[in-house]
């Protein structure tokens, strides 16, 4: 167990985390497969996610075994405290009876079971296999997408297999010149696109998949998620070049010059009439469109440019959920918990909302949201620990970093997060923090081990000479 959650390291090994024979790492060919099948159908058809799951979990779980459980301090704290959070609004739920303590207890604790595991066996060898295997996979779902609209568009000859598009609840519709589809995968382009891009735009990385392989993800994945008509996609693609240049201001020590990459100041003559076209076009209004709408829901600020209906009602479960958490404002009303006003969401599930933070306070009171707000706070100092251990590495920490961070900014308004196989996007970014401590915290034990085993044949050789 690696102790002290912000002690210093020494260097990494190549050869770290090198399991066993028997020991499949979450980088292996039957993990990937398991990811590459929650990223392609992260919600519906249970039967078979959950199994593909489980099985994802057992990997993860025998590797981490193999590994001595050896898990980060940073980690092993933040992750204690979500769970302290997940079983306070568990606990509070079954006391008060609340209808859908089962549903959610099943959906977070049940997700720390798969994607805890996940993100703590994860090893500086398995991180380029991983997000190579989320890249490949993001090119293939994304032409599948772009493919689709322009058949359905009439712009490409394209018909795909009716088993395709069964398998992925197919639909399409077009209004006022916008397009809107249903794809059940169509979510994962709500983390993948914001990685893809980011990873595109940062320094070249050892750890990161190929520039062109990410750039041309990055690309098929900004044009499918934007033409597609989901807003939360649109917010969090059009600010993720935005978020990864802060993160690699705030990830750059105050002693280094803060640079650009060169690419950039040399290609603006040429992408500012492109961007200037660009910003006139249909994804790009719906991208401006939604951030002006997440003012209206959460600020009161201007109005709702698009799906009026749905906006007023998102802002009408904001004062609900507000108004009912004044009532139990230490510890919130249990996970499960249903309003007193009758107020729903869904008849199917009436505990749910689309606000998830607000519903956070309404269901684990101030108790969870500090708790929750320390150990994002505990997550972001061990961010700048391993970027400051490894400058080298910096590109691919702020890649996850604002990937992790778009799936936590669109969950605010759609319950992204509800869903078990869409949870890897809040882990992906903790991941690949743990596996670097963990290569530096390898090396600092071991080190000190050699040098006590060469005195000892040091003095072994004195005294048999002597």
């Amino acid at each position: 167990m690696i102790l002290g959650p912000f002690k210093s390291y020494g260097h990494p090994r190549r050869d770290e985390g090198r399991s066993g024979w028997w020991a499949p790492s979450v980088s292996s060919i039957p993990a990937l497969l398991c990811l590459s099948y929650v990223l392609w159908r992260p919600v519906s058809n249970g039967q078979i996610l959950y199994p593909v799951l489980a099985v994802l979990a057992c990997i993860s779980v025998i590797s981490l075994a193999a590994q001595g459980f050896r898990i980060p301090g940073p980690l092993l704290l933040a992750g204690g405290l979500l769970l302290i959070v997940i079983i306070l609004g568990v606990l509070i739920g079954v006391v008060k009876d609340s209808p859908g303590v089962d549903h959610q207890a099943t959906v977070w604790l049940g997700g720390a079971a798969i994607w805890a595991p996940w993100a703590l066996s994860m090893r500086v060898l398995d991180i380029r296999r991983v997000l190579t295997g989320i890249t490949l996979v993001t090119i293939a779902f994304g032409t599948i997408i772009v493919l689709y609209i322009a058949g359905e568009l009439g712009l490409l000859p394209v018909t795909l297999p009716d088993s395709l598009l069964a398998s992925q609840d197919a639909g399409f519709n077009e209004v006022a010149g916008s397009t809107a589809i249903r794809f059940y995968g169509l979510s994962t382009f709500t983390i993948t696109a914001p990685l893809c891009a980011a990873g595109s735009i940062v320094r070249a990385d050892s750890y990161l998949p190929s520039r062109g392989l990410l750039v041309t993800a990055a690309v098929i994945a900004v044009v499918a998620g934007l033409v597609s008509g989901r807003r939360g996609i649109a917010v969090v693609t059009v600010l993720s070049p935005l978020l990864a240049l802060v993160f690699q201001r705030w990830l750059t020590p105050r002693t280094t010059a803060f640079r650009l990459p060169i690419w950039i100041p040399l290609a603006l003559p040429v992408l500012l009439p492109l961007f200037l076209v660009a910003a006139d076009s249909d994804p790009a209004r719906q991208g401006l469109s939604a951030i002006r709408d997440a003012a209206f829901v959460f600020l009161g600020v201007g109005h709702s440019s698009t799906d009026a209906i749905s906006d007023t009602a998102r802002r009408d479960q904001m004062g609900e959920l507000v108004s009912a958490w004044s009532d139990s404002p230490i510890l919130g009303h249990g996970l499960g918990a249903v309003l007193r006003s009758g107020f729903t969401r869904s008849d199917d599930r009436p505990w749910m909302f689309e606000l998830q933070y607000h519903q956070l306070l309404f269901s684990t009171g101030l108790v969870g949201i500090l708790l929750t707000a320390a150990a994002l706070v505990v997550l972001a100092v061990a961010m700048r620990r391993a970027a400051a251990l490894f400058p080298e590495h910096r590109s691919v920490i702020v890649t996850t970093g604002v990937a992790s961070t778009a799936l936590l900014l669109a969950n605010a308004s759609n319950p992204y997060l509800q869903a078990v196989g869409h949870q890897w996007g809040a882990a992906i970014g903790a991941a690949v923090i743990g596996a670097l401590l963990k290569s530096k915290s390898r090396h600092s034990v071991e080190e000190p081990e050699r040098s006590s085993q060469f005195r000892s044949r040091s003095t072994s050789r004195r005294v048999v000479g002597g």
